[in-house]
């Protein structure tokens, strides 16, 4: 009898030990979890502020340690999901190849740059050919009907010598058009990139600001809760409950905001 007390109470301290334990890997997931999304939200702010650009050759990636990248796609939440991100470099290569006002500049210049020639400025000689072909049918009345026929070429060769320098000048003008297109198209891809770089990282700023105000969001929760438990328990008033309240309805209207900044953010990009 005493050696079946003691089995049976190994058993419950065996069992007791078991869900113990069980307990102890579900609160160390939970902080672990905690942990790692915690850690997630700040890797993600020093890529933004203290990362250093490298060159990108994919569009659809996983962000590596230390790159600028904005997510695009995919998972906003802070959680342990693929999202498509887009780095700086290609945001810029992106920029280059599909902005239509820096196409049109590209090709201002290209047709400025191929006008500059001597050829435009009178400075070659001239060269005129010429060619005639004559054909009659004669029909007389008194006689039978003959054809008459005849062609002629001419060339002929001119050159100005002297015409007041108007054909150097017009020489210069041209080539001060090509330095001019090429400028013009300088202009146009730097304020194109300017404002490509304004645009990125302003989304990266509204997506930093996203993930704080729900991390913001989680505290207000969690404070609200405690608030709750303890006005339950005699230890806390209605004004404290209603205090924590109104700040978690605060913070999840700046979560709100935020989410549309971000999203605008993003299409603006």
């Amino acid at each position: 009898m005493m050696k079946k007390k003691i089995l049976t109470l190994g058993c419950v301290l065996m069992l007791a030990a078991g869900t113990a334990g069980i307990d102890t890997a579900r609160a160390g997931t939970s902080t672990a979890g905690g942990a790692t999304k915690g850690t997630a939200g700040t890797g993600r702010a020093t890529s933004f502020i203290a990362g250093t650009d490298t060159v990108a050759t994919g569009a659809a990636k996983t962000a590596p340690a230390g790159e600028n990248t904005v997510p695009t796609g995919g998972a906003t939440d802070g959680t342990a999901k693929t999202a498509t991100l887009l780095t700086f470099e290609e945001a810029v290569s992106l920029a280059l190849q599909r902005n239509p006002r820096i196409a049109v500049a590209r090709n201002s210049a290209r047709i400025a740059k191929n006008n500059v020639h001597i050829g435009n400025a009178n400075l070659l000689p001239r060269l005129d050919l010429t060619g005639t072909a004559t054909y009659q049918e004669v029909d007389p009345p008194t006689g039978p009907a003959s054809d008459i026929s005849g062609t002629g070429a001419r060339m002929s060769a001119s050159y100005t010598l002297f015409d007041g320098f108007e054909n150097i000048y017009s020489y210069r003008l041209l080539q001060s058009a090509g330095r001019l297109g090429e400028l013009e198209a300088r202009d146009q891809i730097e304020r194109t990139l300017i404002t490509v770089g304004n645009a990125y990282y302003g989304a990266a700023a509204a997506f930093e600001n996203l993930e704080i105000a729900k991390h913001l969001l989680e505290i207000s929760r969690e404070r609200m809760a405690r608030t709750s438990k303890r006005a339950e328990f005699g230890q806390g008033g209605t004004v404290d409950v209603l205090a924590a309240e109104v700040d978690f309805n605060s913070d999840t209207v700046t979560v709100v905001q935020a989410r549309f900044a971000w999203e605008e953010a993003r299409r603006n990009l």
